[in-house]
């Protein structure tokens, strides 16, 4: 098919052709698609070329295939232009493209250029030479490249049926015809009326089949029955194709006379067939080139512009016979000689009527079957149906036809033995015995017996017929009765069942008991397992789950296979340094882990335990100084860390139990425990970092108590009103329910109890400044105002802060307008950078924050808010060229671990004059200098007076020691700087005298 074209082009073969990228050809360029997803075009061509290869082609035959389909896509590309007279030349960009074809043909190169460009006639026993204007070359050239397409195509169908055809005369076949169904577009041409002839030609094949097939049942089952009545569509037939006045027939007439036209093949068409229901004219004069035909699938409407055209054969005559005297003789064969008497030439409407004819003659001698293919969708999408164009398309294809037959028949039917095994139950009274010699009367019998009217049951010679009621009857009736005896059926099968599977299970244990209690005979145990996988396989489809003891004798199996290979591991470890195999023992003592419950022998257990000792040592250089600096710290990601390691390592100590232990605790005493470690430590971020935590755990414990109505600073809402017009205002609930929510007017008084009359005012007053900023109302130069705002807030008494935060949070809650409340967050920031809230209000600020900011700027609140707060208020107020920088910080800083709620340790390492760790009077190492003994040195530092001891240091091995603090010499004597947890080798030096180096 035409995918040849694609995979040709792409496949390295191509290149001997002529050919390359597909979008370099007209022919294949029109779509704007030339490879399609999950089609490999060159696989596709290795595959036609394996077929070419299956069915016996000749490479040589297969190579003047190939250079056809080349000489097409190549006879697609060359253009044409006036010469400046009557004809017609080829362009020179195209001369190229006329030597390919000339050249893949096998044709002098003039012969081709002269084909295209001219043709010539014969009329009464003259030549006449015409010339072709750049259309008619157009229309040549592709008429020639759709002639050896097509010849081509019928050719390799020949070709291929001769390969796989069978000579016997009584051979047997299997076709599959495949053809589109009705085609209905807004412009229909003489290629739709072709195919829409045919699907009528189907059609009537289909409906006749069926309403054959139909009334052969009922004569061979010898019942009474009604004639099926179907759509007869023949009418239409003999209106398209029976002569002499068929439309086709007076299409073929009119292009053998001398003045044919499309006009006047119309005209005679509706003269001849007025009186045909199924033609219809053109409704008025402006479609006058309309006409319409009432088809199977639904009415048409074709149009007749070109419809004599396309009925006549395009390859021009000299073109033709150039092709019948190509010198390849697989081409001649192709395009074999044309009968000189042009009368006799074959229109291309007769062409097709004879092969449909054929086509139908090979159909009506086989037993059809019928395949409906239905689209769905239009978009050809998955899981997308679209109900009318499926109605369509069943309508179309005769489905609901077919089924009309057969629902006017007797669409069910059943066998005698198969009707009274599935509708015995249905009878009343007695039960009916089937008769194996008269199953026809049994059913009679069963259905007398049933109190119904079932007259309209036919009972034929091998099979009871009926209708649809009848059936439903029947499927109630035999439903009600299987209500009343499946209940108990399935009572008797579900205890027949669970017996059956006791059994099984007391034979599995009593297989698996003996082998599971002595756990320690694999081959036993692998015995029993098999045996008794085999005693329950037939239950496992109703019981998924396993038998206990099965499963448990299946892990004890596995455990002691793999125990008998770790021991050969461990048996080659026992030997090795732990420090440098470290890895292997870990994962070695880890399969132990997963088998702990299956003990091994004596031997085995102690070989696992000394490894396991091994292990212990070089995992405690690894684990304890982690573990002591964690503890020192009370970090608690290191401290799930040591833990982790611990566990990975199977390692134990105290230092490890006591993480597990704080880590047991709940977060709030945790929290306290980092807090008061903080204060001993002398890191005030971490004091400031944990104290903001325990702040935050508060407020998400007790936040109902700071939401801002219930702040202790504030006015009774009511009284609040009452000092409006001094109580005189008509609104005063209103005015006591807007209190704390955003408003568009001043306030007549300040929300808190100020003491001061001055400060009073002043904050009444300084609320139109907070308004002016916002933009709620208008005012002259509100970025002053709102400076001067900040500065009385900055030099004023902690009241005063309270009621201008509490001013703010008011013009925030419910703020209607998108701008004014941006505006209200950046009076927020500008206060937090200014000044903190006052204690009083610092958590109901805070709370709010929380709640109200904007997303993705709460934290950046909660930090600026605990920043203010512990880093303190400015000393000079903002002027205003610092408001946009101060804007432009808080959007842009980065999140400060010192302000937020995870843990944040700045000081890591304990002082110098810290006490070395108390328990095991193990000393800090020191090297450079002589060792000494400080155990009676009045001056050595003394433990601290508060805190608990620190846990005992790790045992270092006898070449290394470890650093329980960081140290840092005074001087530059030589001493090494360490810190806490650095591991400290001594190797021997040049002259092999002691002498550590780290």
């Amino acid at each position: 098919n035409f995918h040849i074209f694609y995979q040709l082009c792409k496949a390295p073969a191509g290149a001997k052709y002529g050919l390359g990228d597909p979008n370099y050809f007209r022919y294949l360029n029109q779509s704007g698609c030339v490879s399609v997803a999950n089609v490999d075009d060159v696989h596709e061509f290795n595959e036609v070329s394996t077929s070419f290869r299956n069915l016996n082609f000749e490479p040589e035959c297969t190579e003047w295939i190939l250079s056809l389909v080349a000489a097409v896509l190549h006879v697609g590309n060359i253009e044409f232009e006036s010469d400046g007279d009557q004809g017609s030349s080829v362009k020179s960009k195209s001369r190229g493209s006329v030597e390919s074809v000339a050249s893949l043909l096998g044709l002098p190169f003039d012969t081709v250029n002269t084909a295209f460009t001219s043709r010539t006639i014969h009329v009464r026993g003259e030549e006449t030479h015409i010339l072709h204007k750049p259309h008619d070359a157009v229309e040549a050239a592709d008429a020639l490249a759709k002639a050896i397409f097509g010849n081509l195509f019928d050719w390799l169908v020949k070709r291929i049926n001769s390969a796989v055809d069978f000579t016997q005369a009584n051979s047997l076949f299997i076709g599959v015809l495949d053809i589109f169904g009705f085609e209905i577009f807004e412009t229909n041409s003489f290629e739709q009326l072709c195919i829409n002839f045919t699907n009528e030609k189907l059609q009537q094949h289909f409906n006749k089949s069926t309403f054959k097939e139909e009334e052969s049942v009922y004569q061979s089952e010898g019942i009474q029955y009604d004639k099926v009545p179907f759509i007869d569509n023949q009418p239409i037939l003999d209106m398209i194709e029976k002569k002499p006045m068929g439309i086709l027939i007076l299409l073929d007439e009119e292009i053998r006379l001398p003045r044919g036209s499309d006009d006047r093949w119309l005209s005679k068409c509706g003269t001849r067939h007025a009186a045909d229901a199924n033609w219809i004219d053109a409704a008025n004069d402006q479609a006058r080139t309309m006409f319409t035909i009432q088809h199977y699938a639904g009415r048409v409407q074709y149009s007749s512009e070109g419809f004599m055209e396309k009925n006549k054969d395009a390859l021009y005559r000299n073109m033709y016979d150039m092709m019948s005297r190509v010198p390849h003789p697989l081409t001649r064969e192709v395009f074999p000689p044309m009968d000189a008497n042009p009368r006799r030439l074959r229109t291309l409407g007769e062409k097709f009527r004879g092969q449909l004819k054929a086509l139908m003659s090979t159909v009506d001698a086989c037993e059809p079957h019928y395949i409906r293919c239905i689209k769905p969708n239009h978009k050809k999408k998955a899981n997308m149906f679209e109900i009318t164009m499926c109605i369509e398309q069943l309508t179309y294809a005769g489905v609901f036809e077919a089924v009309k037959i057969r629902k006017s028949g007797f669409p069910f039917r059943l066998p005698h033995g198969h009707f009274y095994a599935r509708y015995n139950c249905a009878a009343k009274g007695s039960a009916i015995a089937l008769n194996p010699g008269d199953q026809a009367g049994t059913c009679r019998q069963l259905i007398a017996a049933i109190p119904q009217d079932f007259g309209s049951i036919q009972i034929g010679e091998t099979m009871v017929l009926y209708r649809a009621n009848e059936h439903r009857v029947l499927e109630l009736l035999r439903n009600l009765a299987l209500e009343l005896v499946l209940p108990m059926l399935q009572r008797q099968v579900r205890r027949a069942i669970g017996w059956r599977y006791l059994r099984k299970l007391r034979e599995v244990f009593s297989i698996c008991r003996a082998p599971v209690d002595a756990g320690n005979d694999y081959h036993a145990l692998e015995f029993a397992v098999d045996r008794a996988a085999n005693v329950i396989a037939p239950m496992r489809p109703l019981f998924a789950s396993e038998p206990w003891i099965l499963a448990k004798a299946r892990k004890i199996k596995f455990a002691l296979k793999e125990r008998v290979e770790l021991t050969a591991v461990l048996e080659q470890l026992v030997n090795k340094d732990a420090g440098e195999h470290f890895e292997e023992f870990v994962a070695a003592l880890q399969r132990a882990d997963k088998i702990a419950d299956v003990r091994g022998t004596d031997a085995q257990m102690a070989l696992e335990e000394r490894c396991r000792q091994k292990l212990s040592l070089v995992a405690g250089l690894k684990v304890d100084p982690l573990a002591t600096e964690a503890l020192h710290l009370l970090d608690k990601p290191m401290m799930s860390m040591v833990v982790g390691e611990a566990e990975k390592y199977s390692y134990r100590s105290d230092d490890v139990a006591e993480i597990e232990r704080l880590l047991a605790l709940s977060e709030e005493d945790f929290v306290k425990l980092q807090l008061k470690k903080a204060n001993e430590l002398g890191d005030p971020d971490r004091v400031i970092n944990r104290e903001i935590r325990l702040k935050e755990m508060f407020l998400e414990a007790y936040g109902g108590m700071f939401s801002l109505a219930m702040c202790s600073l504030l006015k009774d809402a009511d009284d609040w009103a009452n000092e409006k017009f001094f109580g005189l205002a008509f609104n005063k609930k209103d005015v006591a329910a807007g209190m704390l929510n955003h408003t568009a007017k001043p306030i007549h008084a300040c929300l808190t109890d100020l003491e001061a009359e001055d400060e009073r005012k002043l904050a009444t007053r300084q609320f139109r400044s907070l308004m002016a900023y916002m933009g709620d109302r208008a005012y002259s130069y509100p970025d002053q105002l709102i400076a001067e705002y900040l500065e009385l807030g900055l030099r004023g008494k902690s009241e005063l802060r309270a009621e201008f935060y509490i001013q703010v949070m008011k013009q925030l809650r419910n703020n209607p307008s998108t701008e004014s409340a941006k505006k209200g967050w950046e009076v927020m920031i500008f206060m937090l950078s200014s000044f903190p809230p006052p204690e009083s209000v610092e958590n109901f600020v805070a709370l709010f924050l929380r709640q109200m900011a904007p997303e993705g700027q709460k934290d950046k609140f909660s930090i600026a808010l605990h920043a203010s707060t512990y880093g303190g208020g400015r000393s000079a107020p903002i002027s205003l060229p610092e408001f946009p920088q101060i804007l432009s910080k808080f959007y842009e800083q980065e999140m400060s671990a010192k302000y937020g709620s995870d843990d944040y340790v700045s000081v890591r390492g304990r002082p110098v004059s810290s006490t070395p760790r108390v328990g095991d009077g193990a000393k800090t190492p020191e090297f450079g200098r002589e060792a000494k003994d400080d155990s009676k040195d009045a001056s050595a530092p003394a433990p601290p007076a508060s805190g608990r001891a620190l846990p005992p240091a790790p045992v270092a091995a006898a070449n290394s020691a470890t650093a329980l603090f960081d140290f840092t010499p005074d001087a530059d004597d030589g001493t090494l700087a360490l810190r806490e947890g650095d591991v400290v080798e001594a190797r021997p030096g040049p002259s092999h005298k002691p002498n550590p180096q780290p």
